[in-house]
This record gives C-alpha cells, sequence and structure tokens, in this order.
C-alpha cells in the first residue's frame, strides 16, 4: 500500500512537472537570458568570451548556451529550457538517492513533493530560464542531500555522492562567484560534522574523495574555457567588474540578505513567504531528528553546523531579492522540505506487512494538502520579471529563433548576417529573431560597461563607439531608455547617440530602426519630415485603379532591382487578381499580375524589377478589389504611396513617413 501510494503520487508530480516544464519552453523573453544565446552564436563564430566578447557572470550559463549551439542549433534556442528540466530531475535524483531516505516509497514521496512544488512556481519564478541563480540552486541540491543530512542525521554519505557533490559544489562557484560563500560555509559545515561523527580517518577519506569531484570540475570548466574564454577576463569582467563597477549601480551591501526572512504577502512576495514556512518546517525536522539522539559534544558542535548552514542557504540570495534572485534560495528550501516531509513517513514498519494503514494515511494527506496549499498560494503570485498573474501566463509565447514578423525580416533584407547590426541599449532577443550577429563585443551597452570603460584594467576594453564608426553596422536597433529609470545613454556613452544622430536615419517616425544614411539615396534622406500623416487610399476595383504616387527620386533612379507596396486589406482575405503597370522613362510599361490573396494587411508586398528607371505607376483592378494602398499625407498637401525601392548599388529609398515594415 504504501509503495503503491508513493508511486503513483511520484508519477503524478512528475507527470504535472513535465507538463508545466513543456509549456514554459517557449514562455517570456528575458534579456539576461537570451544575451547568454547570442553569446553562443559569437563563440561559435571564432570569439573569445570575456575578450572578444563583453560578459560579467560566471561561464557556466554560457557553457551551456554554447554546447547547446554547437550540438542542437545555432539558431534555434526554442529548446534550450530543456537544460533546466534536466537540472531539476537531476536535484530530484539527488533528493531520492540521498542516504537519510531508508525505503523505497520516503523516496518516491520526497520526489513527488519536491517535483509538485516546482511545478507550481516553475514559470511564475522563472526557475525555468537558463540563469545563474536557479542553475546555482539546483547543483546546490546535491551537496545539501548527499552530505549535510545524512552527515547531521548520523547517516554514512556514499562514496559516489561526496564526489558529485564536490563536483557541483565547484560548477556552482563557476556559474556565479556569488555562491562562493555560500559553497564555502556548506563545505565547513560538512566537515565539523564529518570530524566530529568519524574523527581524522573518516575526515580524510571524505577530503579524499570531495577533492576528486572538485578536480573533475576544474577539470572540466578549464578545459572549456582555455579555448573558449579568457582566464585573465574572466577574473576582471567576473570579479572586479562586479565587485568595483557592478556593485556601485545596485548598492548591493551584505545585510540586504536579512531581507531574505522578511514575510510579506503581496502578489510579488507571496511565494517567498510561503518558501519561509517551509523554511521553518524542515529546520524542525531535522533538529527534532539530531538532539535527542545526539550527546552533549555533538549537540554543540551540531548546533554550529546548523547554523552555518541556515547561513549558507541564506547567503544563496545575498542581495535580499525576490524573484528571479530568489530562485536558488527557493529551489533549496523546496528540496530540504519534501526530504523532511519524507523523513517524517519514513518508517521501518512501512515495508513489513503489519504496518500502519492509518500512520501511512495521515502523513501522506498532509504532506498532499501542503503541496495543495502551496499550488493555491502560488495562484495569488504574479511572475518574475515580468509581473504577470498566473494566470496569463500562456498569452506571453515567445519562440527563440528567426522570425518572420516583418521588422526581423526588413533587417535580415538590409545587412549581412555577420557583424552588420547592433540592437541598443538591451535587446539580445532581436540578435536571436533576425539572425544577425552583432558589430561590437558590446552587443547590449548599460551604464555599469561605460564606468568601467573609463577605467579599464589589464587591457581589457571593448569600445563600443570605435567599433561603431569601424564596422559601421548597417542596421542599428536603437531602444533608447532609462536604464534604472536613472541613466540615459547620451550622460553615459554620449558617443553612441551622437554617432547615431550624425551617420543614421530612422527608417520611420518614432522608429527605433536605424539605417547607415549612406545606404539611403540622396532623396530619401532629404524629404525625412515630422508632420505627415497615414491614410488609405480608396479601394481597388475595376474600375477604379489606385495610383501610385511615386517619390520623384527614387522611382527614376537607374537600376530599380525591386519596388515594395504596402497594402491594407482591412484585415480580411480578398478574392481576384490586379496587375502592377509601372511607366519606364523610355514610355514602356513593365506589367506583373498578382493574386490579391497573397496580400498581407499592413504590410509590402514587394516585386522583383529589371532595373529600369520609371516615371509613374499604377495598381489595375483585373477581376477583384476591396485593397488599398498606405498614403503619407503632409500638411502641404502632398501625397505619397508608401513603397520602398531597392537598388542594384545596394542603396534603398522610402516614402518619409510611412513604416518600412
Amino acid at each position: 500500500m504504501a509503495l503503491y501510494g508513493a508511486a503513483l503520487f511520484a508519477a503524478i508530480g512528475l507527470s504535472v512537472f513535465l507538463l508545466r516544464a513543456k509549456a514554459g519552453l517557449y514562455l517570456f523573453e528575458f534579456g539576461d537570458e537570451s544575451e547568454k544565446f547570442v553569446a553562443a552564436q559569437m563563440m561559435l563564430h571564432g570569439m573569445t568570451l570575456y575578450r572578444d566578447i563583453f560578459a560579467h557572470h560566471g561561464p557556466v550559463s554560457y557553457i551551456i548556451a554554447h554546447l547547446y549551439a554547437a550540438l542542437v542549433s545555432p539558431t534555434d534556442f526554442s529548446y534550450i529550457r530543456w537544460v533546466m528540466v534536466i537540472l531539476a530531475l537531476m536535484s530530484a535524483a539527488s533528493i531520492y538517492l540521498s542516504p537519510s531516505l531508508k525505503n523505497t516509497p520516503a523516496r518516491l514521496w520526497t520526489v513527488g513533493v519536491f517535483l509538485s512544488l516546482l511545478s507550481s512556481i516553475w514559470v511564475l519564478q522563472g526557475i525555468h530560464m537558463v540563469l545563474y541563480h536557479q542553475i546555482g540552486g539546483f547543483l546546490l541540491v546535491v551537496p545539501v542531500t548527499q552530505l549535510f543530512v545524512p552527515l547531521l542525521l548520523g547517516d554514512t554519505p556514499r562514496k559516489a555522492g561526496v564526489v558529485f557533490s564536490g563536483l557541483a559544489i565547484v560548477i556552482s562557484c563557476f556559474t556565479a562567484y556569488s555562491f562562493g560563500p555560500t559553497s564555502v560555509l556548506l563545505v565547513l559545515a560538512c566537515l565539523i560534522l564529518v570530524f566530529t561523527r568519524t574523527g581524522m580517518a573518516g575526515f580524510r577519506r571524505f577530503a579524499l574523495y570531495f577533492t576528486a569531484g572538485l578536480a573533475i570540475g576544474l577539470l572540466l570548466l578549464l578545459s572549456w574555457m582555455s579555448v573558449f574564454s579568457d582566464l585573465k577576463g574572466y577574473l576582471v569582467y567576473h570579479f572586479y567588474f562586479n565587485q568595483a563597477v557592478y556593485s556601485r549601480f545596485i548598492d548591493f551591501s551584505l545585510a540586504d540578505v536579512k531581507n531574505v526572512f522578511k514575510l510579506s504577502f503581496t502578489p510579488a512576495t507571496t511565494i517567498h513567504s510561503f518558501v519561509l514556512v517551509g523554511f521553518v518546517s524542515w529546520l524542525f525536522v531535522l533538529a527534532s531528528r539530531f538532539f535527542p539522539a545526539a550527546d552533549n559534544k555533538l549537540r554543540f558542535w551540531g548546533s554550529m553546523a546548523i547554523l552555518i548552514f541556515v547561513f549558507a542557504i541564506a547567503l544563496v540570495n545575498p542581495r535580499g531579492g525576490i524573484g528571479i534572485h530568489d530562485a536558488g534560495f527557493v529551489i533549496l528550501n523546496m528540496s530540504l522540505f519534501a526530504l523532511s516531509a519524507a523523513l517524517c513517513l519514513q518508517s521501518p514498519r512501512f515495508s513489513t506487512p503489519r504496518a500502519s494503514a492509518a500512520q501511512i494515511v495521515i502523513g501522506a494527506m498532509a504532506t498532499i494538502v501542503a503541496v495543495l496549499i502551496f499550488e493555491q498560494v502560488s495562484r495569488h503570485g504574479i511572475s518574475s520579471p515580468h509581473q504577470t498573474p498566473k494566470n496569463e501566463l500562456r498569452q506571453h509565447v515567445v519562440r527563440m529563433r528567426p522570425a518572420d514578423a516583418p521588422v526581423f525580416e526588413f533587417i535580415r533584407s538590409v545587412s549581412k548576417p555577420e557583424g552588420d547590426m547592433l540592437a541598443l541599449i538591451f535587446n539580445p532577443g532581436v540578435y536571436i529573431r533576425s539572425d544577425r550577429r552583432p558589430a561590437s563585443g558590446h552587443y547590449y551597452y548599460l551604464p555599469w560597461q561605460a564606468a568601467y570603460n573609463k577605467n579599464s584594467v589589464g587591457g581589457y576594453k571593448i569600445d563600443i563607439c570605435k567599433d561603431i564608426a569601424e564596422r559601421r553596422p548597417s542596421v542599428i536597433f536603437f531602444d533608447d531608455w532609462k536604464v534604472l529609470q536613472t541613466y540615459p545613454i547620451d550622460e553615459y556613452e554620449p558617443c553612441v547617440p551622437a554617432i547615431i544622430k550624425d551617420k543614421y536615419t530612422a527608417v520611420g517616425n518614432g522608429s527605433q530602426l536605424y539605417l547607415r544614411s549612406d545606404l539611403l539615396t540622396a532623396d530619401t534622406k532629404s524629404h525625412q519630415a515630422e508632420d505627415m500623416r497615414l491614410q488609405p487610399s480608396p479601394q481597388l476595383s475595376t474600375e477604379q485603379p489606385l495610383k501610385l504616387s511615386m517619390t520623384t527620386g527614387p522611382a527614376s533612379q537607374k537600376g530599380l532591382k525591386r519596388i515594395g507596396i504596402r497594402f491594407g486589406t482591412y484585415a480580411q482575405q480578398n478574392a481576384g487578381e490586379a496587375e502592377l503597370r509601372l511607366v519606364r522613362a523610355d514610355g514602356t510599361e513593365y506589367r506583373q499580375i498578382f493574386p490579391l490573396s497573397d496580400l498581407a494587411d499592413n504590410a509590402y508586398r514587394h516585386f522583383d524589377l529589371d532595373g529600369s528607371s520609371y516615371v509613374s505607376g499604377q495598381i489595375i483592378g483585373v477581376s477583384g478589389g476591396g485593397v488599398s494602398t498606405w498614403e503619407s499625407h503632409a500638411t502641404n498637401g502632398e501625397v505619397l504611396t508608401c513603397l520602398t525601392y531597392e537598388y542594384a548599388d545596394g542603396k534603398l529609398g522610402f516614402t518619409s513617413g510611412c513604416p518600412l515594415y
């Protein structure tokens, strides 16, 4: 009965978790995650992390992205979050294999509890994202469940568990150096317990296997870093930069760790507060099992180890933040809560025919109720970092791969794949969806990067303005906003907006896309106006053709190889055919019939031409109508059809006041 019930509960927990994890593959984009994907693409093309590519996070998340790009897909990152699912299942396996669990029903119960709790907040807390907070949290589950809890309760850690704990700890430290204090304190607490319980002989055996795990982890990490990253640059950007520069902008203080224990039941903090309830629960369970069986000496040193361990868990979130910053703290506490729940259910009598059914049922029901309460609580939280309620999560599907949206198709049409665009200030997802590589190692640019560049060390400096001036990217996606509502880029790096203003032209009023001005025809650059408005033309019919009011300069210029016409279909699909007629300078006509059903609403339809110059044009309704062209109306009465012009020499033209995509 105990085994079947526990197996059923574990199967349900696993199924729910996998279903929610699958749904989370495509939910939300977060720049801190997608910038790792862009860096991975740059590394595939020969650039070096921490030297050619700016990065101030630890290498592990970049390693994950790089391996995915090399082994799965260099452009489609839609499935990379399965890595987080694997890490979660690895943590569940570590809990299942904890030496403190003595029978299969208890092991299955703890897996069911852990995965059920995790599924409730998988997307809500951003645990589905490839970020260092989450990665480190899952890794640290291994030494917590394989070393600390067994040592505290008098169970002997397995050799493999000690080795994998050393491996997990060293990888967590390379995930982010902020996990270093937690790792040191966790190891110290384990060493105290090892020495107190087993003496010097046991201490030496433990140190041998633990050091072997550390060595394996270091070997793997340094092997990758020696090829794809700069080791000195890693020290400069990850340690010096974060500690000396970045910490000033986030006002970091170690005293902030006290906020970890702050109770609050606002939507943003509800999950954290209920995790604190779990924190008290597992601490009580472990203490109630340790103290009654310990002698005075062991009680003293065990108390010290518990205090150190509690502080280590708190330091997983040294900034005392909520949301994604809280992910590691949440993961560790859920694993400890699940393990303590299994300890409560665990009894030698479970494996005998005389098992107490009442004990099993009461314990199981209490566990299930705790999981259901946590699930209900999660419904009142909001997601991090997007502040979206749980019932609205499915509305935010974003696939991290090249997209066919008009803006990204346009970027691809006017730029080369390698080093021909920048997305500033912080829009790394644009590179992925437009399938373009950055023109600078500063593929985003925030105030702390500028502050460091003013006082760089060791020769590690990437000059973004020099990169823009020398590499002259065709396209700059420039989302100009105040970072932290305080720092505008024209103050922290004024050369960037100055170059954009001097050398680039916006592709429409209010657009975030800027094209290099020398790519545009002279007529196009001279007709950028602020006082134009868009209106649809009269609708096409067999009796009513649509005149194309063309900008004189671009239309008559020789070498016109393609023209785009922006149509409006009134959100419907129209039947029949129409014919484009363009009159050449010599009086002859270019004609092309096209189906109206192919037209997209508020989008350009492109027509390949023969390189002639043209003086006028119109669209004739052959067997249908109901569509319009978009027009730009100036205050002086001038009306121009929204057209784009592409020339054999690479230059572009477009109608002033019209969007280009």
